[in-house]
């Protein structure tokens, strides 16, 4: 398959826009000033990375190469301005994924640039003893790591992807139906498309493969999470925390299957867009919003005055939605700004 054969069936890409990214590019919100660490089997030249700043480390499989086009590729990825390292991982255990976050933990850019995001498309049954310290000390270091829930078709536990302070994403279907072949369970926090995914051919510069799985799932929700990352840095040159980064991808997410969280969906489908059915329930006297299912505190209640008016909190409903409020002291005053 080539990029003209892609091109011809548009349903292959438009499943991109599904995820807000469109509305994010057309902002000018492409992934720069994000860098992102890719644990896997390496990256092979393609014509994807054009233009890209990709680590091209030779591809012993050509999984990595796969994940890396859907995280930055400029036809079928994310985010084709963020700058993507890639550790290289020697084999499929879990103490080969411990040394590829500790490398992702102590790199530092030429300007003193330090990875914002791992994508990690690889899960286990088992966990192994320092995975945990070293998912710990990513957290700790302001990395946030995407994990795949994994491909085994049954309800499991499985690891990395069940530590909190990871996010797990499972698939759906194309028809954002549950997805036979994804490991479910109460770790998934997220899903996306995971069937038919276009990828990059790793043998081939100018060619592309369809496949099915969590893989390509993790490697598109970090692109998203790169996008979100670029922007946050652009409003206040910062990055959120992986906290924030998490709370806020489960918040702007589409509630799929059962109402609020399930253990196929998580709290629902991947999306950076504020417009995609968003729905937020707020009631008198209780500092719990619930955006799509999904409940977080927030620090002034609803009430009822004496005179019998309502009164709601501007600052939580209006960011779930995607706006940005300010309060000016001086002069007293709230902008509102979408």
């Amino acid at each position: 398959m080539n990029i003209t054969d892609v091109k011809n069936n548009p349903f292959l890409l438009d499943r991109l826009n599904h995820s807000g990214k469109q509305m994010y590019h057309n902002q000018g919100y492409k992934g720069k000033h994000v860098v992102i660490c890719l644990i896997d089997s390496g990256v092979n030249a393609h014509s994807e990375f054009t233009g890209v700043d990709v680590a091209i480390t030779g591809d012993t499989m050509g999984h990595g190469t796969a994940m890396c086009s859907n995280i930055c590729g400029i036809n079928v990825g994310m985010a084709p301005e963020s700058k993507v390292i890639v550790y290289r991982r020697e084999d499929e255990y879990l103490y080969s994924v411990v040394n590829g976050l500790k490398y992702a933990r102590n790199w530092r850019g030429t300007n003193g640039e330090k990875v914002n995001i791992v994508s990690l498309s690889i899960s286990s049954s088992s966990s192994y003893g320092d995975i945990y310290t070293e998912i710990k000390a990513c957290t700790d270091a302001g990395i946030l790591v995407v994990c795949s829930s994994g491909n085994s078709g049954t309800n499991d536990i499985t690891f990395p992807a069940s530590y909190d302070e990871t996010m797990c994403v499972a698939s759906c279907t194309n028809k954002q139906e549950i997805a036979t072949w994804e490991t479910s369970g109460s770790m998934v926090d997220i899903c996306w498309y995971g069937e038919k995914v276009i990828t990059a051919n790793w043998k081939d510069v100018n060619g592309y493969d369809m496949s099915d799985g969590t893989s390509s799932s993790t490697a598109c929700v970090a692109g998203l999470c790169a996008l979100y990352y670029c922007k946050y840095f652009a409003m206040f040159n910062s990055y959120p925390t992986p906290q924030e980064a998490k709370r806020f991808m489960m918040q702007m997410s589409v509630d799929l299957g059962v109402k609020g969280k399930d253990n196929y969906f998580g709290w629902g489908f991947a999306t950076l867009d504020g417009q995609i059915h968003k729905r937020i329930e707020l009631k008198i006297d209780s500092n719990q919003m619930i955006v799509n299912g999904y409940p977080q505190t927030i620090p002034q209640a609803p009430f009822i005055t004496t005179a019998g008016s309502t009164v709601v909190p501007v600052r939580s409903p209006y960011e779930a939605f995607g706006a940005t409020v300010l309060w000016n002291q001086a002069d007293q005053s709230i902008i509102i700004t979408k």
